[in-house]
């Protein structure tokens, strides 16, 4: 720890400045050592992991690095996607991003044909539950992700409600994105 301190210029010398100092170094460390353990539970390489808030801000954030003003502007997700993801994306739509929602017959599960279809050369963008948050549905990741990647689109997969729960590969996946968080288990 003493390494550490010195590592960081001292500021003020005074005993409640200091402790913040040490606290914020330790959290800091709690984090790193939470990414270690995190990755074989959320199925990808150590060190790919970075910290956020929650899933839709991280959504958000790889939302942001794309354009919307072309052509391939479309962000294709279904109609039982976890509720703020939706309304993140719908605020795209200022930017040009044509949001479309697939629609599905129940609550419990998606039409994976339909899902197939709305996904063509004008998305761009294709955030995915593996896990439904609603009725614990199972989706067919792989095939969603190898026909997005077909047309050139990316893929967000959150596994928040995987992680922990069900067996996880991200990586073998071959998602592009994969979002999840560590509150469930």
């Amino acid at each position: 720890l003493e390494s550490l301190r010195k590592s960081f210029p001292p500021p003020v010398s005074d005993p409640v400045h200091d402790g913040y100092v040490v606290f914020s170094i330790l959290r800091a460390l709690d984090q790193v050592d939470a990414l270690k353990t995190q990755a074989p539970i959320l199925g990808v390489p150590p060190g790919s992991i970075s910290m956020h808030q929650n899933v839709t801000v991280v959504m958000g954030i790889i939302a942001s690095c794309f354009r919307y003003d072309g052509p391939r502007r479309r962000i294709v997700l279904t109609e039982l996607e976890f509720p703020t993801n939706m309304y993140l994306f719908e605020g795209f739509a200022r930017y040009g991003a044509e949001i479309v929602y697939v629609a599905s017959d129940n609550s419990i599960r998606n039409d994976l044909d339909r899902l197939l279809d709305a996904i063509d050369e004008r998305t761009v963008l294709v955030p995915l539950s593996l896990v439904l948050f609603r009725s614990s549905c199972i989706q067919d990741a792989r095939a969603v992700i190898e026909k997005a990647h077909r047309v050139g689109a990316h893929v967000i997969l959150d596994v928040y409600q995987a992680a922990g729960t069900v067996p996880l590969d991200s990586a073998a996946l071959e998602a592009d994105f994969a979002v999840g968080g560590s509150v469930k288990w």
